[in-house]
C-alpha cells in the first residue's frame, strides 16, 4: 500500500509540477532512517567479516534501497525540479475580510 501511495504522490507532483501539498521533512527523515539501516548492515557485515549477510537479508536491504530511491525522487522534485512553483491562485474569498466592520455614529 505504501509503495502505491508513494508512486501516486510522485506522479501527482509531476502532473502539478509542484510539491506544495507534500511535507518534505517526512522524506528527509525517511532517507536518514534508510541510510542508517544500510550503515548498520555494513557495520555488522564488517565486524563479522561476512559480507554475504549484507545482501543476504534481502528484505531489510530491499526495503532500505526502495525507501531511499523514493525519497531521492521526492527530494529531487522538491529542491530541483519544482523549486520555483507558481504562486497560488487567489480568489475574492482570499482577499476579502471575513467580517466587515460597520461604524455607526
Amino acid at each position: 500500500k505504501a509503495v502505491v501511495s508513494t508512486q501516486s504522490t510522485g506522479y501527482m507532483n509531476f502532473r502539478k509540477k509542484s510539491t506544495e501539498a507534500v511535507s518534505i521533512y517526512q522524506f528527509l527523515m525517511d532517507l536518514t532512517g534508510g541510510a542508517i539501516s544500510l550503515v548498520q548492515m555494513g557495520i555488522i557485515a564488517y565486524n563479522f567479516d561476512d559480507w554475504k549477510t549484507f545482501i543476504g537479508d534481502f528484505t531489510k536491504f530491499g526495503l532500505a534501497a526502495l525507501s531511499i530511491s523514493y525519497d531521492l525522487i521526492f527530494i529531487l522534485q522538491h529542491y530541483v525540479l519544482y523549486r520555483q512553483s507558481p504562486p497560488p491562485i487567489t480568489t475574492a474569498l482570499d482577499t476579502e475580510p471575513l467580517f466587515k466592520e460597520e461604524i455607526s455614529d
